[in-house]
């Protein structure tokens, strides 16, 4: 407090001094100064007039400036983290975007998969379906390898429609080539051939598949693909376990009677057959299909094109609806493809 007393002291002192000397410059300017002159005049009147700041305004003048600066880069911070926030927010929202591109992408991507697969399913599966022609059976019109198209939802078949039917998987006995032909060769007591031999030479094997059902201390490998093996023949993929696959000409529907004679002679109906498509006669297979034989409601009889050994209704008997999968439509040789 006594220095800031000095000081005021010294300050009016100095301006009470000054005040004479002010006046003197003004009479001097009265006296023919120019306007210049009196303007520096009042500035030093006004300046010896200003009070002195204390030590402690300067103090508190170096407070407020400091005050100000930390204020300063305060809001320098705060902008500078509220522009760091906006830049993270605006990245974030493009990764989102970018990953929601990425997810929808990945769904339509899936969506059109599934869809396919479901047309594929649908159509190869559900309306056609597609197979090897597995032998000779139907030869010459047909040759083992040949592609065959047939048409699933056709089971109203009618006589000479060749179909493709599934059922249960037979053993056709084996016979030497040799003995059937010394059969085939054995004239009866008419003179004609005897036809009636029971061979059936191209027996067509059943492929090794998984069981239907679990068995004992199978392990994971195993109940995989036969779980596997039970969806798909669940969805149409494949036939069922122990069944076989047939490719056969229909000769009679139901109501109509079959009868096969010993000399190979197709009779329906009491009318002897005359197929000009057939190149040799049709062996009866003794000991199996029994004649003449009425066909009942939802059956039909087929026969092998190549009937001196081919499997059809003479080894297995009529055909019912539910084993027929479809009548072909189209052939695709296979030399062609």
């Amino acid at each position: 407090m006594t220095e800031d007393n000095n000081m005021q002291q010294k300050v009016s002192a100095q301006t009470e001094q000054s005040i004479p000397d002010a006046e003197v410059s003004v009479n001097n300017t009265s006296t023919g100064q120019s306007p210049e002159q009196v303007q520096q005049f009042a500035k030093q009147i006004a300046e010896l007039l200003q009070p002195q700041l204390t030590e402690a305004q300067r103090q508190e003048e170096e407070n407020r400036r400091r005050e100000a600066e930390k204020q300063k880069l305060a809001e320098e911070e705060r902008q500078r983290r509220e522009a760091s926030k906006e830049a993270a927010a605006k990245e974030a929202a493009l990764k989102a975007r970018k990953k929601k591109r990425l997810l929808r992408g990945f769904r339509n991507l899936l969506i059109r998969t599934l869809l396919l697969i479901a047309v594929v399913y649908i159509l190869f599966y559900q309306i056609i379906g597609v197979m090897n022609m597995p032998n000779d059976d139907m030869y010459p019109r047909i040759d083992s390898g040949d592609l065959l198209v047939f048409y699933r939802l056709d089971k109203d078949v009618r006589a000479q429609d060749i179909i493709v039917l599934q059922r249960e998987a037979i053993s056709l006995q084996e016979y030497d080539a040799e003995q059937a032909e010394e059969q085939a060769a054995q004239m009866n007591e008419d003179g004609e051939i005897n036809t009636s031999v029971s061979a059936v030479s191209n027996e067509q094997k059943v492929p090794d598949i998984p069981p239907a059902q679990a068995v004992e201390g199978e392990g994971l490998k195993e109940k995989f693909f036969r779980l596997l093996y039970n969806a798909s023949v669940k969805l149409g993929l494949r036939g069922k376990a122990g069944t076989q696959t047939f490719v056969c000409r229909v000769v009679a529907t139901a109501g109509d009677t079959v009868e096969i004679t010993e000399n190979g002679s197709l009779i329906i109906n009491g009318n002897s057959m005359i197929e000009s498509n057939i190149f040799s006669p049709t062996t009866m297979y003794v000991g199996f299909t029994e004649y003449p034989l009425t066909l009942k409601a939802g059956e039909c009889f087929v026969l092998a094109d190549h009937r001196n050994g081919g499997a059809d209704s003479r080894f297995f008997g009529p055909v019912k609806q539910e084993e027929i999968l479809g009548t072909v439509i189209t052939i695709a040789r296979r030399n062609n493809l």
